[in-house]
C-alpha cells in the first residue's frame, strides 16, 4: 500500500536532516579555523579567561585563539605590552567539533 511512503519518506528525510545537522567533524585545520575565528570575535572574554586561568597568566590584557586540535589549544596573550604564545591542554582528546564546543564550555563553568 502506498499509505506509508509518505510516513517513510518523512522518517527518512527527518533522518537525513539531523545526520547532517548533527555530524560530528574532525578538527582539521579548517575547522580549527572556523572555531578560532568564532571564538575571537565573539567569545573574546572567554578566550582571555582561558589564558589567565588554564595558562596561568594572571596579568593577561588580552589574548587571542591562534588554534586548536585534539589536545588542546594555541592562544597568543597580551601580557605586559608582551605576545606570549600560551598553551592549553585539555583533560581528554577531542573526539570532534561538538566535543571541543562542548569542552570549551564546560571549561568556563567548571573553573567559576
Amino acid at each position: 500500500s502506498t499509505s506509508f511512503l509518505p510516513g517513510i519518506c518523512f522518517l527518512i528525510g527527518s533522518w537525513l536532516f539531523m545526520k547532517m545537522f548533527f555530524m560530528s567533524e574532525a578538527i582539521t585545520s579548517a575547522i580549527s579555523d572556523r572555531i578560532c575565528k568564532h571564538m575571537n570575535k565573539d567569545h573574546a572574554d572567554a578566550v582571555v579567561f582561558y589564558a589567565k586561568t588554564y595558562g596561568k597568566q594572571s596579568a593577561v590584557e588580552s589574548a587571542e585563539m591562534i588554534s586548536i586540535d585534539s589536545q588542546g589549544m594555541n592562544l597568543s596573550a597580551q601580557v605586559n605590552g608582551e605576545n606570549l604564545p600560551v598553551r592549553v591542554e585539555f583533560d581528554h582528546t577531542l573526539v570532534d567539533a561538538k566535543d571541543a564546543h562542548t569542552t570549551l564550555v564546560e571549561m568556563l563553568k567548571t573553573a567559576h
